[in-house]
């Protein structure tokens, strides 16, 4: 299952809130605005484990790659977040998600990255800062799920032939590809999963305020 929530409306109140419930995050942020979406999707992952009745605290470990993971084994998760969107993808077993605002087609960044089809695919797209943004987002979401990062390759898979699918089965693994409002989410995963939910500010709170009062 893969949860969206668009931050655009949130108010200082319900960051502080956030901050409270979730301390921890990665060192390396330094940014306030990524540090608050990166806490958020902690929030995130704890409310839809609290959906699917795994609701417990919210302990982790690392892969050898850094990569993310409950210490309890309960469920495998990725986050990622992007402009406005943070993004939570919870499965039984290891996945990836990826979300990216539309950006702007760079031919350096294309030819440095993606294949000569993927390349060529782009100089012809009649949209290429999406199709640019589209085709980034899937090959983030595998590199996520197997742990990589980009140091796997981003040009080691090519996606030239179904950038036009939502959904859809390649390199024996399943992508589910929507676009939002000015941006794109990818979710790579071993079997089909479900379709994406959007959330609202006011769900989030709610949550918020039952950690707050130690109700969860």
């Amino acid at each position: 299952m893969t949860y969206i929530i668009n931050t655009k409306d949130f108010d200082e109140d319900l960051w502080r809130k956030i901050r409270k419930c979730e301390k921890e995050v990665s060192p390396g942020i330094i940014n306030q605005s990524s540090k608050n979406h990166s806490l958020l999707g902690r929030v995130l992952l704890s409310f839809i484990l609290h959906k699917s009745g795994k609701d417990e605290r919210l302990v982790f470990t690392y892969g050898s790659n850094g990569k993310p993971y409950l210490k309890d084994g309960r469920a495998f998760f990725n986050i990622s977040h992007s402009g406005d969107y943070v993004v939570c993808s919870v499965s039984e077993s290891e996945i990836g998600c990826d979300v990216q605002t539309v950006t702007k087609y760079n031919p350096r960044i294309a030819a440095r990255f993606f294949t000569e089809k993927e390349e060529a695919f782009l100089l012809k797209s009649e949209n290429q800062p999406g199709d640019f943004t589209r085709l980034w987002t899937l090959k983030e979401s595998v590199l996520k799920k197997t742990g990589e990062g980009i140091t796997g390759g981003l040009d080691s898979f090519c996606f030239a032939d179904s950038l036009k699918e939502n959904d859809f089965i390649k390199f024996g693994y399943h992508f589910r590809v929507r676009e939002l409002i000015g941006a794109f989410i990818a979710v790579c995963s071993d079997t089909e999963e479900d379709d994406f939910t959007e959330i609202n500010k006011e769900e989030i709170e709610k949550f918020t305020e039952l950690i707050l009062k130690g109700e969860l």
